[in-house]
């Protein structure tokens, strides 16, 4: 599983104990002692993993713990070993190992990658293969080694950040959401 700390920082948190100017070496003291601990899969600075305008919000180390470890709020300790008990009730976690299968005229047969496939690379793959330009700004990579075309990848300009909650549908949007709902049996 994937953890992440949020270093109690002033100015930051209501209750922050780390003067910023603290934060940076601190933060790297952490991760290097996270770095010598048998449990500890993998461990980075939130920048390693994430980018952009919402940095802020994501955690300020992020930790993939061994697969017989658990994290969180709710335990004793940062990370201990999953009880036996928790077995029976766990429904199971994500594994950052995916399966990519990609067939049809559009990819190449048994085409290699000299770098594993992301989840992120998926939307700029799939707006390439629709004719699409990839926005600037958006994460992952066309993986043009699977694909057949040799057409050059379009980029457009960045996508706008929109801050959330700006979003506002108008009635007739939300009943043809509810409506589409509905008919999937999501709704009654």
């Amino acid at each position: 599983p994937i953890e992440g700390i949020h270093l109690n920082l002033q100015g930051r948190q209501p209750a922050g104990v780390v003067p910023t100017t603290d934060y940076e070496p601190l933060r790297q003291e952490i991760i290097a002692r996270l770095r010598t601990r048998p449990e500890i899969l993998a461990v980075c600075p939130r920048e390693a993993a994430y980018h952009g305008p919402h940095l802020a919000n994501a955690p300020d180390i992020l930790l993939q713990l061994q697969p017989d470890f658990d994290g969180g709020a709710d335990l004793a300790e940062i990370v201990t070993p999953i009880p036996a008990g928790w077995l029976q009730s766990i429904s199971g976690y994500h594994d950052l190992d995916g399966i990519l299968v990609a067939a049809g005229p559009s990819f190449v047969p048994q085409a290699a990658l000299a770098r594993q496939p992301q989840l992120q690379d998926i939307t700029p793959t799939v707006l390439h293969l629709l004719g699409q330009p990839v926005p600037a700004n958006m994460d992952g990579r066309v993986l043009l080694p699977l694909l057949a075309s040799s057409r050059p990848v379009v980029v457009s300009s960045p996508l706008p950040n929109t801050p959330a909650g700006d979003n506002q549908l108008s009635p007739d949007e939300e009943a043809g959401i509810a409506a589409a709902l509905r008919d999937l049996g999501y709704i009654e």
